[in-house]
């Protein structure tokens, strides 16, 4: 079996649940969640019983820059849930982003921040189809009030959308380079057993082309002229 692929937003309930039915479901051998991989030697100690929310901090110093990075985590952050139920289940849990200190951080603070402002023109023109003013309203009105039934695929569409429409940077770019060779190696560890990848959804259409083609270089995508059937379906009746 190859890796399965959640895009998801950092810090959604509908993601969380999705996530953890998932897991319930697949029983994987592995579980691949985006975060610092400085992390993975003290997962032991992320995972003790501290009351959320909780956040991983990184400081990096040289002679010629400083960084810092924060990982927030909460209850219903899908990332907390991967590695809490992926734990409960059995599989191996690591972190698959480049550490904090790593330039592709260099003017990000957040490693989970939404990304919003990268995907503008295609969140415009779903807030048009949809009638909600922001892409927070966007979001709540797609996946959140919706019945979970469904979810999985209304995302898919949805960052594939998204993606589409946004240009990568370099920093993005090494950062699904680096996380695609884990999914790899983990996919080569597995033994048939399925392997789950859950990341910002920004970069769930890459990893998967990357990981397909055995590439290093993300996959561009292309903008669609219309609002996918599966989002579709979402839309009120009385438009």
């Amino acid at each position: 079996m190859t890796a399965v692929f959640l895009g998801v937003r950092h810090h959604s309930p509908a993601c969380a649940r999705l996530v953890e039915r998932t897991i319930d479901e697949l029983r994987p051998a592995h579980v691949l969640v985006e975060g610092p991989a400085e992390m993975n030697s003290r997962l032991d100690e992320l995972l003790l019983g501290h009351e959320l929310p909780v956040a991983v901090f990184s400081h990096y110093r040289d002679g010629r820059r400083a960084a810092t990075s924060w990982a927030p985590l909460c209850d219903y952050s899908p990332e907390w849930v991967a590695l809490r139920a992926g734990r409960a289940a059995g599989a191996e849990v690591r972190f698959i982003d480049l550490p904090a200190w790593h330039p592709a951080f260099a003017e990000r603070t957040n490693r989970y921040a939404d990304a919003e402002v990268r995907y503008a023109r295609a969140t415009e023109r779903l807030c048009e189809r949809f009638a909600v003013d922001s892409s927070d309203a966007l979001w709540d009105r797609l996946f959140e009030v919706e019945p979970d039934a469904g979810v999985a695929e209304r995302l898919d569409a949805y960052f594939a959308l998204v993606r589409g429409d946004a240009e990568a940077d370099a920093g993005d770019r090494a950062r699904e380079a680096y996380m695609a060779s884990w999914v790899r190696a983990a996919v080569a560890a597995a033994d048939g057993r399925p392997v789950l990848v859950v990341t910002g959804g920004f970069h769930q259409p890459a990893l998967r082309g990357l990981v397909a083609s055995g590439g290093t270089d993300a996959v561009p995508g292309v903008l669609p002229d219309a609002v996918p059937d599966v989002l579709s379906d979402t839309v009120p009746d009385v438009l």
